[in-house]
């Protein structure tokens, strides 16, 4: 088959630039001109290169002959078909996919020497229009928006269709191929994939592979993509007997974009939103307003996905009129302002929610009930009594296998949560272990604790770090420089707010207020044009209080430099100043060791502003307390937030507002049964209450620090009916005192049951 090459004529001697060129192939021994009367100026200067077309297969040499006959020379060649000469395919390719697309890395036989490609992928459904997704590609030569290989946490959701990628550009031993042509290329045959296709079909179901509670999972890594993520679509394909989706979103640190767009027969199709939410770690907070669209939720990250860092929802059906194949279209819109964004989603359908759980055979009883034989009273030095006791309730079990616990808990989010397994113990035990005083000093921490978050990428801001032990005796030293003045405000800022919040400081090491601490995170890039965001690690640093800090302008650039002192515990204690020696003695060695040690050494340049908002992110100060302890309080409790319960359908209207469907409103479960705890208007943070135990230990001896008495109160729901937000029980029965009741009393050594109804 006859291809194409390129060239440049660089030495054309004393030819008239008149002249025509003729162009003969080894192939047929040089009998036959495949191209004549070619200008001269075509092959020369600002005209290169020039495209032959029309070479006969097999060539390798060109010979370049004047019209005239009177001038030649020889071109070798290579073919410009490199889907041929290098074998070209994908590495892993899926030709069928549920929801997504995948395809690995572009090799072939000159594998070693494919360093960039670009892939445009078109929707070929209809195709006689194909429509243009999106494109993908490797390594810098040129844009494009999904790096490969799309496998795993960077394939690319899809909605359903036929899906074909072309090869535009690929250079192979630094030469440029291009289907088009152009400067600097050589127009070639990329026709590498005319058998290739994807076939997605949509989520539903039956079809989905994860092992769990959730059958589907999907989610990409915009952080190992380096590049800003377009909008990204899948369907949900459903029945008529699906009543509920649940599911969580993980948004991580950079907060990303959730929608699900209702489909179905009965409304002839017209979109129906069901859930827009904005879910992230750096959200400033939540904002679930009945009139704000999206709603947004600020999430805490734990280290384990499964234990926190998502919002989880049920979107509940019952409200819509269902059909076969009616389907739900799942949009994410990763950060548009941070390209170092990942997200996951997991989904489960259900026909059925099944709201009930043992913590329901306690609803409007005594609750809980405390184990006589538990309660346990120990003097111990200092004038103390240890009490512990047990009360038994629900095991782990007897929770974690329902749906409420599984689909409805959202913990590490500030909409409210439900509960955690953290919550119960797998023996049904609980209850608590309290040293009691009627005079009593002690050591307490102080460990105020801020949120990080990233900053927004600015191109061009330079920022360098450095920690090293170049200070006095090996001791610590952080420097800093920053180009632009808000960076250095940042850490600057931070900094002196942290020490301010730390109240007074002493530079008396015999004295408490001496040991007191700020806490420093440096980002810590993956290279010099590496930004802040999902996946970015930090090098933790305690400075201690007495740390010299000092400023400076030098050559444009704002500098900031923190020493990093030792310290030695100067400070004694007695026996019953409690706790005080260790938490001292642990803070010295902590503030000593980030200073001397080098394995927190750090340096680095970068140019994108890699930093956190507020980097001063912790503090850390010992006080001498003289708080005796007389009493303590135990309750066990769970929460159900009245929004992720509720699903209201909206629409989008003409001006760009939205309007509620209120007649396909529904709620996956009934909790009317429990009290409502208040919030303040249109901010969708009511929480159901449920309550399962509430008792206090009291010292009610002022000369006996081992006399106590137990006091408990009915559960009943209509004690409950105070408007004091959180539901402080003690303190919202302050309006009904009578309703405490004291069940238990030791005197002397001597206990007794006062009322045997909360004791088994």
């Amino acid at each position: 088959m006859p291809f194409s090459t390129s060239f440049c004529l660089t030495n054309t001697g004393n030819l008239p630039s008149n002249t025509t060129l003729s162009f003969y192939s080894n192939a047929d021994g040089y009998m036959v001109p495949f191209q004549i009367t070619v200008p001269l100026f075509s092959v020369t200067g600002n005209n290169c290169p020039f495209t032959l077309t029309g070479v006969y297969d097999g060539t390798t040499i060109i010979k370049v002959q004047t019209s005239a006959g009177n001038c030649c020379a020889v071109i070798n060649i290579t073919p410009n078909d490199p889907c041929t000469f290098c074998n070209l395919g994908f590495d892993t390719f899926s030709a069928a996919t549920i929801g997504e697309i995948v395809a690995g890395n572009i090799t072939g036989s000159c594998s070693a020497n494919i360093t960039d490609y670009l892939i445009e992928w078109y929707d070929v459904t209809n195709a006689n229009s194909p429509v243009l997704k999106f494109t993908s590609g490797k390594g810098s030569a040129f844009q494009y928006t999904f790096t490969h290989p799309l496998v795993n946490t960077t394939s690319i959701p899809a909605l359903p269709g036929l899906y074909k990628p072309f090869l535009r550009r690929i250079i192979i031993n630094n030469i440029v191929y291009s289907y088009n042509g152009g400067t600097g290329t050589v127009q070639a045959n990329l026709d590498c994939f005319t058998t290739v296709s994807v076939n997605v079909t949509p989520l539903n179901c039956s079809n989905g592979t994860e092992v769990g509670d959730f059958s589907h999972m999907i989610q990409f890594s915009g952080a190992s993509q380096g590049v800003q993520p377009i909008p990204l679509s899948t369907v949900f394909q459903l029945s008529a007997d699906t009543k509920y989706l649940a599911w969580r979103f993980w948004g991580y640190d950079i907060a990303d974009e959730l929608q699900f767009t209702y489909y179905g027969s009965h409304y002839n199709n017209t979109p129906i939103i069901l859930e827009w939410f904005g879910i992230g770690n750096n959200n400033t907070g939540a904002n679930l307003s009945e009139n704000t669209f999206p709603k947004t939720t600020f999430t805490y990250s734990w280290g384990d996905d499964e234990q926190g860092g998502y919002y989880g929802k049920v979107t509940c059906l019952t409200g819509i009129t269902r059909s076969d194949n009616d389907y739900i279209v799942i949009s994410i819109k990763p950060n548009i302002l941070n390209s170092k964004t990942n997200f996951k989603l997991k989904l489960q359908c259900l026909t059925t929610f099944n709201c009930q759980t043992c913590l329901d055979s306690y609803y409007n009883t005594v609750g809980y009930k405390i184990v006589q034989s538990s309660i346990i009273s120990t003097p111990i030095s200092c004038n103390q009594n240890n009490i512990q006791f047990s009360y038994s309730g629900c095991s782990t079990n007897g929770v974690s296998n329902s749906d409420i616990y599984k689909y409805l808990s959202v913990p590490g989010s500030t909409t409210p949560s439900t509960f955690n397994t953290g919550m119960f113990n797998s023996n049904g035990l609980y209850g608590g272990n309290v040293t009691y005083s009627l005079t009593k000093q002690s050591c307490i921490l102080n460990n105020g604790s801020f949120s990080l978050s990233c900053a927004p990428v600015v191109d061009g801001n330079i920022i360098t770090f450095t920690k090293n032990n170049s200070g006095p005796g090996g001791q610590g030293n952080i420097s800093m420089s920053f180009s632009n003045i808000n960076d250095f405000n940042a850490y600057y800022n931070s900094y002196n707010g942290r020490l301010l919040s730390l109240g007074t400081i002493s530079n008396d090491p015999t004295n408490i207020n001496f040991y007191k601490a700020v806490y420093l995170a440096a980002t810590r890039p993956n290279n010099q044009t590496d930004q802040c965001g999902d996946t970015t690690s930090f090098v933790s640093y305690t400075i201690h209080a007495s740390s010299v800090v000092t400023t400076g302008f030098t050559n444009n650039n704002y500098t900031l430099n923190i020493t990093m002192p030792t310290i030695t515990k100067q400070i004694s204690f007695t026996n019953c100043q409690l706790s005080c020696d260790s938490y001292v003695v642990s803070f010295v060695t902590e503030v000593n060791e980030q200073s001397t040690g080098s394995a927190n050494n750090l340096t680095y340049t970068n140019n994108k502003g890699n930093r956190y908002n507020a980097p001063c992110y912790r503090t850390w100060s010992i006080a001498l307390s003289n708080n005796p302890v007389t009493e303590a309080n135990f309750m066990n409790s769970v929460q159900y937030s009245k929004f992720s319960n509720e699903t209201r359908p909206f629409s989008a209207n003409t001006d760009g507002s939205y309007s509620y469907i209120s007649s396909m409103s529904a709620t996956t479960c009934n909790f009317s049964r429990f009290v409502l705890d208040p919030a303040p208007p249109n901010t969708n943070t009511e929480t159901y209450l449920q309550i399962m135990a509430a008792y206090k230990i009291k010292l009610n001896n002022p000369s006996n620090v081992n006399d106590f008495i137990i006091q408990a109160t009915p559960l009943s729901q209509s004690y409950y009916t105070s408007t004091i937000p959180g539901f402080n029980i003690w303190s919202a029965l302050v309006a009904n005192p009578n309703s405490i009741i004291t069940i238990y009393q030791r005197v002397n050594g001597v206990g007794t049951v006062l009322n045997p109804n909360y004791f088994i």
